[in-house]
């Protein structure tokens, strides 16, 4: 962020259930000179079925409404707070015991689609249970922290913007199994061994053939775990699976699995977050979960059968290189 300063920040979280906490985190940015644009307050006016408007909101007794304008007045909060989030250094999340709900989940899902890095504090690390933050929230050692270090914190990855932008926000969905997806990382394995490449050849990539898929080959693959981020979990794939230790390379893409691809579960969510990872060399030991592999050329490893997942990350990690 080359010395970029804190200046203004909104706070997300259950008001119904953590209203003391937020006011906390409230005057602690507002000591540290930082302008919450959002909450004013974290005093709660009144509520309705289980949304509360608070001190400081636009509209702040909804209780007092006609049935009518309700709707109406708690869409206008809300876009309110969506609004203060564009607006915003940073989003903090106040999270007890690792608690989001679906508004939450949502809030940083906007965030995220805006470039807005999403910050939470480390002590609730290991009992966030959402992937969402696991995937894509940054821990911190308390606002302290956050305020005197923004400079070198972690910015939004722009393919993690565009998937939120697309995938969840235009959707505007309150479905909680859109928040509540499996991420799973799929390293696309790229040669970097001392093997010679003609000039404008593309360097070759592993594909596995596995029992998972049918019997098509695909790229090798995991679920992130409890506690873990992405950097380590394509690490410990990459790993566990062909015995490889590579460096973590390029984003290729981000995306919902394909519903029509013949594996996918109805009333699951699962989310692929794929990078490339550079190997210094080719002789793998795979586990048990593939029974083959090949080093192929990307654009000749589109001519063979692969799974549907496999093929689309494929197929954009070769425009990448055109």
């Amino acid at each position: 962020m080359g010395g970029q300063l804190l200046q203004n920040i909104t706070i997300s979280g259950s008001y119904r259930k953590f209203s003391e906490e937020i006011g906390q985190a409230l005057e602690a940015f507002r000591d540290l000179g930082v302008n919450v644009l959002s909450p004013r307050s974290a005093t709660i006016l009144s509520s309705i079925d289980g949304f509360v408007s608070l001190k400081g909101d636009l509209v702040q007794r909804i209780n007092d409404l006609s049935e009518g304008n309700i709707a109406n007045a708690i869409k206008l909060i809300e876009n309110s707070h969506l609004q203060a989030i564009q607006q915003s250094d940073a989003l903090w999340i106040v999270i007890p015991q690792g608690y989001c709900g679906i508004a939450t989940a949502f809030e940083i899902g906007w965030a995220l689609a805006h470039n807005v890095p999403v910050f939470y504090d480390a002590r609730y690390l290991n009992e966030v249970k959402e992937p969402m933050i696991r995937a894509y929230a940054n821990p911190t050692n308390g606002i302290d922290d956050l305020v005197y270090n923004f400079d070198s914190m972690p910015q939004v990855d722009p393919v993690v913007s565009r998937y939120f932008m697309r995938s969840i926000l235009l959707s505007r969905t309150t479905d909680s199994s859109r928040f509540n997806a499996n991420v799973a990382v799929g390293p696309v394995i790229v040669d970097y061994s001392g093997k010679r490449y003609k000039s404008g050849q593309k360097r070759d990539i592993l594909l596995v053939r596995t029992h998972k898929w049918n019997g098509r080959f695909s790229i090798v693959g995991g679920r992130l775990k409890k506690g873990e981020g992405l950097t380590s979990a394509f690490s410990r794939v990459v790993t566990e699976q062909t015995s490889l230790a590579g460096l973590l390379g390029a984003d290729v893409c981000v995306f919902d699995e394909i519903s029509d691809s013949g594996f996918y579960e109805r009333g699951t969510s699962r989310i692929f977050v794929d990078k490339t990872v550079r190997v210094r060399h080719r002789r793998i030991r795979l586990d048990e979960r593939a029974q083959e592999y090949l080093w192929i050329p990307p654009d000749a490893a589109l001519e063979i059968d692969l799974e549907p997942n496999a093929r689309r990350t494929i197929e954009i990690y070769n425009q990448s290189l055109n």
